[in-house]
């Protein structure tokens, strides 16, 4: 996006800071989740190309997308299977991912550190746009994400509503 802050372009490595840090944070509230019940609707891709459209203001940035986000659809039948497989396996996935992934308190604190960018602000990114950045980021690449995932099991715009309310309040508390 061309970012800068304080009259210097912001470094992608300081971008990927920001972004490895909301990864994690939805994982912290992912994690907090009992999936083994989980139930979620399968969503046509047409309605993708739609949120897609919302999301993404750029006319080309969009296009591309379309393309990125058909490879990694699935019909309602490999929906359906990968729900079936989330119950069954929900246990055993999430105390892997606990076993294998930093906290993001712990991530931010050894960002902070190194001197690393460990808020949004700290590269003149607004939790506004921070939002909208993740909200287009689900449709910009064909790997599968987090972000897929939570759209997958129907928590998508809960756990982005969770994470973005948790970093407002840390915001607030910090000025």
């Amino acid at each position: 996006e061309g970012l800068s802050h304080a009259g210097q372009k912001a470094s992608h490595g300081a971008a990927v800071s920001i972004g490895c840090l909301t990864a994690l944070r939805r994982y912290d509230w992912l994690l907090a989740r009992e999936l083994s019940q989980i139930d979620a609707p399968h969503v046509p891709l047409e309605t993708l190309h739609a949120d897609l459209r919302a999301a993404i203001d750029d006319p080309q940035i969009a296009e591309r997308s379309v393309a990125q986000t058909q490879a990694k659809w699935v019909d309602a039948a490999t929906h359906a299977d990968r729900l079936a497989r989330v119950r069954a396996d929900w246990p055993a996935t999430r105390a892997h991912l606990r076993a294998h992934l930093f906290r993001a308190e712990d991530m931010r604190q050894m960002l902070a550190a190194a001197g690393a960018p460990s808020a949004a602000a700290d590269i003149g990114v607004t939790l506004d746009h921070l939002e909208r950045t993740v909200r287009a980021a689900a449709f910009i690449r064909s790997r599968y994400t987090i972000l897929d995932f939570l759209k997958d099991v129907g928590l998508f715009d809960q756990a982005l509503a969770a994470v973005m309310h948790d970093l407002r309040d840390l915001a607030g508390a910090a000025e």
